[in-house]
């Protein structure tokens, strides 16, 4: 497991090729939509968001990603708090020229005792270039903002952060991307930090 900075983990080797590419091919079984960005419920701005995705539920996979996830974590992961990942998946494809501008991620409020606060993205694949997922500073709407953090997607590898950093999902260059996206559950509403 590699800090790459505060709140942002990223954990090698999570998934196998095989398993990868079995979770590429799945998707696409499934068939891809085109992803929406949604404010207050309501899809706008597609000019932020264009790359396709499916959504899906897996109880196993979820418990199956996060005991191998949680081992390598550090210990406020392994509190009482923790629920483990949240059943639902997307997948998300980014073709040449799709991309997902930057942006917080919203917490996922489906279970009655359970929040989310970190997501967790699962690189599938990494047969081209660029596509990298960038973090940035805090003072994004002050007239300094700066990318902070470019993390190379690496096949296997998954990258968990805090809902609310500002981040976004740059296109490839050639060969589309594609990612596994669930969130970390936790009991109540609480803000959890590190």
């Amino acid at each position: 497991m590699t800090e790459i900075a505060k709140d942002i983990y990223l954990v090698d080797a999570v998934l196998s090729k095989t398993e990868c590419q079995e979770l590429i091919d799945r998707s696409e079984t499934l068939g891809f939509e085109p992803s929406e960005l949604c404010t207050s419920c309501v899809p706008t701005r597609s000019g932020i968001r264009n790359n396709d995705r499916v959504e899906f539920e897996d109880e196993t996979l979820a418990k199956t990603l996060w005991n191998r996830c949680k081992a390598n974590l550090p210990k406020i992961f392994h509190n009482n708090d923790i629920k483990g990942l949240h059943e639902n998946f997307r997948f998300y494809r980014y073709e040449p020229g799709q991309s997902f501008k930057p942006h917080t991620d919203n917490p996922i409020e489906s279970h009655p005792q359970y929040t989310s606060r970190y997501t967790c993205l699962f690189y599938l694949n990494d047969d081209f270039d660029q596509g990298e997922t960038v973090f940035y500073n805090e003072r994004f709407f002050s007239g300094e903002r700066r990318a902070d953090h470019t993390v190379p997607p690496r096949q296997g590898t998954c990258l968990i952060f805090k809902h609310d950093l500002w981040h976004e999902g740059r296109t490839p260059d050639q060969n589309p991307k594609y990612v596994l996206r669930t969130d970390i559950l936790y009991k109540g509403d609480q803000d959890v930090r590190l």
